[in-house]
C-alpha cells in the first residue's frame, strides 16, 4: 500500500484503454454521484455485476460498462467530469489530488468485493464528502427491490448482501478504482493427502513461480504454458501454509491457506480432498439400513438365473432411479456383519463388474469397494444413476426379453409402464414419449 496522486491514476487509466464495469449511486434527477466503484481490465465481467438500475425518489443505483479512458475523463478535475452509465449522465465532484492505494490478492478475505483476480485498489475522496446526508426514508422501488434504509439498499446493490451480513458497510470513499493487471493469478487450489494441484491463469503465466512456504515444509515449481503445477505433500498439508505466485521477486498473487476456516475455503478457491475413512463409511452405511438406495445381501450372487435375478434386478432398479448401494456380507437383520468367508476378493470384485455388464442392459456405471469389519470382509457395489434409462436385465439367455425393475421403499418391484416412462423422462426431460404400454418381466 502507499500514497499516490490523482494525476498518476488518470494517466494509468488513459493509457490502459481497458474495458471497465462500474457501479454508482447518485441523487435521482441531479446526477450528483455519492459513490462509484469501478473494475478496470478484468478478464470478464465479475459475477453479480450485470448492467441494471434501481431507481428510487431520492437516489438511483446503476451498473454499466464504460472504457477506462471515459472513466479517466470523468475523474479529471480539468474536464467535464461526467460519466455516462447506461442512460444516466453522472456528475462527479472534484476529488482530492492525493489518494491512497493498496494491492490485494485474488479472492481477498477482507474486501466486500472479492474479485477472482489480484487488483490494485485506489481510494479517492473529495473535501465535502462528510457533509452528505443519506436519505432518512424507506427506498420503495417500482420494478426493483424495496428497502427500509439507504444502507440496506447500498449493501444489497453493491455487495449482493440482502441479509445485512457483518463486515459489509457503506464506504466513506467517493470512488474505489480497482485495476486488474490480469498477468497471472491463482485460479484454483486442490489439496489432497499426497499433493497440491495449483491452477494458474492469466495472459502471461509461463515462467512464474509457485511457492509453498510454512514453518516445517517448503517447495516450489515453475509454471509451464499449461498453467498447471503439482507440489508434493509428503506429510500432508503443513500448518500455517502460504502459497505465493511470483515473478522476478515480485508477488503476483498469494493465498494464506492455513488461515482459512473450513467454511471459507470455497470462497478462497481452495478445495480439500480428504482421505477416505473406511470405518466411518461402512458404519454410516450400516446405521442407515435398507431403503430406497441401500440393500444388504448375505452372499454374493451364485451361478443360477434366480440367484443372479435376485441381485441384478435391484442393480437395474438403482440405475433406473437415483443410484444406490448393495453390500454383500450383511445379514437381512441389517445389523449383523456375517462377512464373506474364504473368497478371493479381487476375483469376486471383477466378477461382480463382469456380471453387471453382461446382465444389465445397458450397462450402468458401477464401482466396487472392500471393507473389513471386525476381521470380516464386506464387498460393496455402488451403482450410479443411469443416463440411459430404462435399464433392464437378462439373467438367463441373452435372447430372453428384458425385465425392468424399480425401487419402492426398501423393496424391488417389476416396473409398471408408467414407472418406466417416468424413469426415462426423469433423466431426459426434453423427450416426448408415447403412452403405449411397455412390457415388463
Amino acid at each position: 500500500m502507499g500514497q499516490g496522486t490523482l494525476a498518476e491514476l488518470l494517466g494509468a487509466l488513459s493509457g490502459a484503454d481497458a474495458r471497465t464495469v462500474a457501479r454508482a449511486v447518485f441523487q435521482t434527477g441531479r446526477g450528483a454521484v455519492w459513490h462509484v466503484d469501478a473494475i478496470v481490465g478484468a478478464p470478464e465481467v465479475p459475477d453479480g455485476w450485470r448492467e441494471e438500475a434501481w431507481e428510487y425518489d431520492p437516489v438511483t443505483f446503476v451498473t454499466g460498462k464504460v472504457s477506462s479512458r471515459a472513466l479517466a475523463a470523468a475523474l479529471d478535475p480539468g474536464g467535464a467530469q461526467v460519466l455516462q452509465l447506461g442512460p444516466f449522465a453522472l456528475a462527479l465532484p472534484v476529488l482530492d489530488a492525493q489518494l491512497t492505494w493498496r494491492r490485494q490478492p485474488s479472492r481477498a478475505r477482507y474486501d466486500s468485493v472479492a474479485l477472482p483476480w489480484p487488483a490494485t485498489i485506489f481510494e479517492l475522496n473529495h473535501p465535502t464528502r462528510q457533509n452528505q446526508q443519506a436519505p432518512q426514508q424507506y427506498l420503495i422501488g417500482d420494478d426493483c427491490p424495496s428497502f427500509f434504509s439507504y444502507d440496506q439498499a447500498f449493501r444489497a446493490f453493491f455487495y449482493g448482501d440482502f441479509a445485512g451480513s457483518p463486515g459489509h458497510h457503506v464506504p466513506s470513499d467517493t470512488a474505489l478504482i480497482r485495476m486488474v493487471p490480469g498477468t497471472a493469478w491463482l485460479e484454483r487450489v486442490l489439496i489432497t493427502p499426497t499433493h497440491m494441484d495449483v491452477i494458474i491463469r492469466g495472459r502471461d503465466v509461463t515462467g512464474t513461480r509457485v511457492e509453498l512456504n510454512s514453518a516445517t515444509y517448503r517447495a516450489d515449481a515453475r509454471v509451464s504454458d499449461t498453467g498447471d503445477v503439482r507440489i508434493p505433500l509428503p506429510d500432508g498439508l503443513p500448518d500455517s501454509a502460504w502459497l505465493y505466485l511470483s515473478r522476478a521477486r515480485q508477488w503476483l498473487d498469494y493465498r494464506a491457506i492455513g488461515e482459512y476456516r473450513q467454511d471459507d475455503l470455497a470462497r478462497a478457491g481452495i478445495e480439500v480432498e480428504l482421505p477416505a475413512d473406511p470405518d466411518t463409511e461402512i458404519q454410516a452405511l450400516l446405521s442407515q439400513g435398507e431403503g430406497q438406495q441401500v440393500e444388504f445381501k448375505r452372499q454374493l450372487p451364485g451361478n443360477t438365473a434366480d440367484s443372479k435375478r435376485t441381485v441384478f434386478k435391484t442393480i437395474a432398479a438403482f440405475a433406473n432411479g437415483a443410484g444406490g448401494t448393495m453390500a454383500f456380507g450383511i445379514e437381512k437383520d441389517e445389523a449383523t456383519v456375517c462377512g464373506l468367508d474364504g473368497i478371493d476378493v479381487i476375483q469376486e470384485r471383477d466378477r461382480l463388474i463382469q456380471l453387471t455388464r453382461s446382465i444389465v442392459t445397458p450397462a450402468p456405471a458401477v464401482e466396487t469397494r472392500r471393507y473389513d469389519v471386525n476381521g470380516k470382509t464386506i464387498l460393496v457395489l455402488q451403482v450410479d444413476a443411469g443416463p440411459d434409462t430404462p435399464y433392464g436385465i437378462t439373467p438367463g439367455s441373452k435372447n430372453s426379453p428384458l425385465e425392468f425393475y424399480v425401487r419402492r421403499g426398501a423393496t424391488t418391484f417389476p416396473a409398471r409402464p408408467e414407472e418406466i416412462r417416468n424413469a426415462v423422462l426423469a433423466h431426459n426431460p426434453a423427450l416426448t414419449i408415447p403412452t403405449a404400454p411397455w412390457s415388463s418381466g
